[in-house]
């Protein structure tokens, strides 16, 4: 990533793809396709060893108490993604961070000791139908009682949802939205596995049937609202860095490739058209690192204008993320479309990524709107 680094964030970068390497690589993602769990974890608890879980917790609450968490965990998050990787990081993270920023002390306690060891592991139970990301959209499913609630919703491509220990639920009331933790087994709840296009990584169905909700359950401090969008924008910029290190991976073993692979007695990657080929990807990869770094600068910082970084940035490197890919394969050629080659990974990858937390289009419809660009002023604008 374009960030410039500090020396411990440079200590982060290589130890984090070190331990990858010697506890994770591909070939071991490779081995746990059939694995219910969809990752291993021993591999998770030895990673929570060095911090990983506990990026975005204070140290007042057992995490690691970096002075640039959001920085940090998008260095992970590029890591995880030049393996592939499977796991809880992501959906953990987020609860992780919405829990010690917004949840009581009780809900600190009992929480936050078990993501940070490794030894629990959390979801975010976000999407509705029709992939709906945004809980203004949500139609009313948690109904006021007493001094909680009562869910009854289904929530879809839920990740990790299997193992989870925690759900993160974030839903609508009749009087705006609302955010809930509760254990996975609580009473009323159910998870289903989905399949999905990316075979490293677990998505469930979460249905939630009159789910009594307790009021130390509910999240507050400042307006769910403004939760969910502190939250959607970390994780947005964290997928776009996965995004990020996974293209830069498939980058560098395609121009390896390129110039290893003779024909008519030289590289390919000497004839003009694999060269237009690479210096496109090129330009798609260092104009991706460049958005998804000023999007990690902006969540970071807090700036006003971040959640229009944010969508800038999934907008581009969700699109050219699949697009990178896909022309690598196209420079490969036959070993490309061989399930013993990694490129298929890495392409289910890229394009899982391109629709969670917001296709492209969706997100460009969402700067639209955060910049008052309606239909109606539009026409206006224009009558």
């Amino acid at each position: 990533m374009h960030i410039e680094l500090s020396d411990e964030q440079a200590m982060l970068r290589e130890t984090t793809r070190g331990f990858l390497a010697k506890e994770s690589s591909v070939a071991a993602v490779r081995a746990l396709i059939e694995d219910p769990a969809g990752f291993d974890q021993g591999t998770w608890r030895r990673a929570a060893e060095l911090g990983l879980p506990a990026m975005l917790v204070a140290e007042q609450f057992g995490g690691i108490g970096s002075d640039e968490p959001i920085r940090d965990a998008s260095i992970i998050a590029e890591e995880l993604g030049r393996l592939i990787q499977p796991g809880p990081f992501l959906p953990g993270a987020i609860v992780a961070f919405a829990v010690a920023n917004f949840g009581t002390d009780e809900l600190r306690d009992a929480v936050l000791p078990g993501l940070v060891t490794g030894e629990q592991t959390a979801a975010w139970c976000l999407a509705e139908a029709d992939h709906r990301w945004d809980p203004d959209t949500f139609t009313v499913t948690a109904e006021a009682r007493g001094s909680g609630y009562v869910l009854h919703t289904t929530k879809d491509l839920v990740q990790d949802a299997s193992t989870a220990h925690y759900f993160l639920i974030t839903a609508r009331a009749a009087s705006g939205p609302v955010q809930i933790v509760l254990p996975a087994q609580a009473p009323g709840i159910t998870v289903a596995p989905l399949g999905s296009l990316d075979l490293t990584r677990r998505f469930s169905r979460v249905r939630f049937e009159d789910v009594e909700v307790p009021a130390g359950a509910v999240l507050g401090g400042v307006p769910a609202g403004e939760q969910w969008r502190r939250q959607f924008d970390l994780a947005v910029v964290l997928h776009c860095a996965e995004t990020v290190g996974l293209m830069e991976r498939i980058f560098e073993m395609t121009l390896e490739y390129a110039n290893d692979r003779f024909a008519f007695g030289r590289p390919i990657g000497s004839f003009q058209a694999i060269k237009h080929m690479c210096a496109d990807m090129f330009a798609w990869l260092e104009s991706s690192k460049a958005i998804s770094s000023t999007a990690t600068d902006a969540v970071h910082a807090g700036n006003a204008d971040a959640a229009l970084v944010v969508s800038t940035a999934k907008a581009y490197v969700g699109a050219f993320g699949s697009r990178l890919v896909e022309q690598c394969l196209q420079v490969f050629g036959g070993i490309g479309y061989t399930w013993e080659h990694d490129l298929h990974f890495y392409l289910r990858r890229a394009k899982s990524n391109e629709v969670l937390y917001g296709t492209p289009d969706w997100h460009r419809e969402r700067l639209c709107q955060l910049m008052g660009m309606t239909a109606e002023s539009g026409a206006d604008h224009h009558g």
